[in-house]
């Protein structure tokens, strides 16, 4: 299913821009979300499946590292509405992306697992853009903190 997001400028103490920025980067994660479906990932187990989508998504924002600022501000808004926008539905991708690929998993279990890629990919793209750290090691970061993960083969 494809959404659109249409910004408008918003009155009292909204934050346009914030509108804005969060609907840019919902439909950049929307359409990497169907590009993992178009293509879905070769892995079987649930390790090796969750390496490939997370090294996709790196990938992604090493192509378009802009995307980080569009994530944090979408992410860490004030704005009631872009908040409530970013909250529902940055969640319901981020979960359609990383958790439900995988297999034999709680709900709960699934939730920390978006919750930990989510918190990795902050730090260590936002490191990366800051000039902290190297791509590479952005890459080596995400594949030894999913080996450490207890997960179901």
């Amino acid at each position: 299913m494809v959404r659109e997001w249409h910004w408008a400028p918003s009155t009292g103490t909204s934050h346009p821009k914030e509108h804005l920025f969060t609907a840019v980067h919902l439909a950049w994660q929307d359409r990497f979300r169907r590009q993992l479906r178009a293509r879905p990932p070769k892995a079987v187990d649930n390790r090796s499946l969750l390496t490939e989508i997370a090294i996709r998504a790196i990938r992604s924002f090493q192509r378009q590292p802009n995307f980080y600022a569009t994530m944090v501000m979408a992410s860490r808004t004030t704005d009631p509405h872009a908040r409530a926008l970013a909250q529902g539905e940055l969640w319901r991708h981020r979960e359609d992306i990383f958790a439900v690929p995988l297999s034999g998993l709680t709900a709960d279990d699934r939730r920390a697992i978006v919750m930990l890629i989510g918190a990795m990919l902050d730090w260590t793209i936002g490191a990366w853009r800051a000039g902290g750290t190297t791509i590479d090691e952005v890459y080596r970061g995400m594949e030894r903190m999913i080996g450490l993960l207890k997960l179901p083969d």
